[in-house]
C-alpha cells in the first residue's frame, strides 16, 4: 500500500486541526500542537503563526506568536527578530500586496530578491509557503511553512491544503 500523498497528509492533519481548535477553551494552547501536526503533515522544518499588528509609523508590523520547529532548529521565542517586525523596514515590502489580497507567498528562497534571501537565511530557510490569513476580508497574519534542509516545489494541491490551515486558523 501507498502512502497517502502529502496533500493527504496535511488536509487530514487540517480536519484534526479544526477539531482541536474549536474544542479547546484556550484555542492558543493548543496552537504549538496544532502546528507540530501541521508541519509533520507538510514535511516542513518549521511552521510559525505571525499576527499582523499596527506600529507606530505606517508599515504593518508582525509578530510571532506560535511555532513548531524540528529539534535540529533554535527556538526563536525570544528572538527580537520574529517580534513586531516592521513588514517594508525589514525588506517584506514586496510581501505587502499580495498578502493583503488573500495570496500566498511561496517560493525557493534562491529566486527572491537579495534582501529577503538574507532576511530568511539568518532562520535557514530554503524555501516558504506563507499563506494568509484573513478575517472578514482584512489580512490579519499569515502561517508561514518552511523547509530548512531543501528547496522544494509545492505542488497546487499542497497549497491549497496548506491554505486550508491558514483559514481554520
Amino acid at each position: 500500500m501507498e502512502p497517502a500523498p502529502r496533500s493527504g497528509r496535511i488536509l487530514s492533519a487540517v480536519a484534526h486541526a479544526a477539531e482541536r481548535l474549536l474544542s479547546a477553551q484556550n484555542p492558543r494552547a493548543v496552537l504549538p500542537d496544532v502546528l507540530r501536526e501541521l508541519g509533520t503533515a507538510a514535511g516542513v522544518s518549521r511552521v510559525v503563526l505571525f499576527e499582523r499588528t499596527n506600529g507606530a509609523d505606517t508599515d504593518p508590523h508582525i509578530t510571532q506568536v506560535a511555532e513548531w520547529a524540528t529539534s535540529d532548529l533554535p527556538d526563536r521565542s525570544d528572538d527580537p527578530s520574529v517580534h513586531n517586525l516592521p513588514m517594508t523596514a525589514s525588506g517584506f515590502g514586496r510581501w505587502l500586496g499580495p498578502l493583503e489580497r488573500g495570496e500566498p507567498m511561496v517560493g525557493n528562497v534562491g529566486d527572491f530578491p537579495p534582501r529577503e534571501q538574507a532576511a530568511l537565511a539568518r532562520h535557514r530557510i530554503q524555501s516558504v509557503a506563507v499563506m494568509p490569513i484573513r478575517v472578514q476580508g482584512r489580512w490579519c497574519g499569515f502561517l508561514s511553512f518552511d523547509d530548512c534542509s531543501d528547496a522544494r516545489t509545492w505542488t497546487d494541491d499542497e497549497l491549497a491544503a496548506v491554505q486550508a490551515a491558514a483559514n481554520i486558523i
